[in-house]
């Protein structure tokens, strides 16, 4: 990430999960059963990789924008670091709030610092 940080000139989006805490816990994964998605891509693992996006991006002078962000823990991390990170909310479809939220008008959404 840090090479591609200090390459960029303008804010560059990410998926934030910690490759290395997945591949970890690949072994909790049961392959066709959606059921064991949150449990080996756990909060966690997104919240790890969003804290070393941050840092990175702090180090290097770059401003980036995280996608789709699912879990709390991530937003309390987001919003102490808005002059470095914008964030994009989007419950996964298969929450039963998702469609309503995805449905949402587009002021109450999180995603409209993106294009800055």
């Amino acid at each position: 990430m840090r090479n591609i940080l200090k390459a960029i000139r303008r804010r560059a989006s990410f998926h934030s999960e910690d490759e290395y805490r997945l591949n970890e816990r690949k072994h909790l994964r049961i392959p066709g059963d959606a059921r064991s998605h949150p449990v080996w891509r756990d909060e966690i693992a997104a919240l790890q990789c969003t804290q070393r996006l941050v840092r990175l991006a702090r180090e290097t002078g770059k401003r980036v924008h995280v996608l789709h962000i699912t879990t709390a823990q991530e937003m309390e991390f987001l919003k102490d670091h808005k002059d470095v990170a914008s964030v994009e909310a989007t419950p996964p479809p298969s929450h039963p709030r998702g469609p309503a939220m995805l449905r949402a008008p587009r002021h109450v959404r999180t995603d409209e610092s993106a294009g800055t």
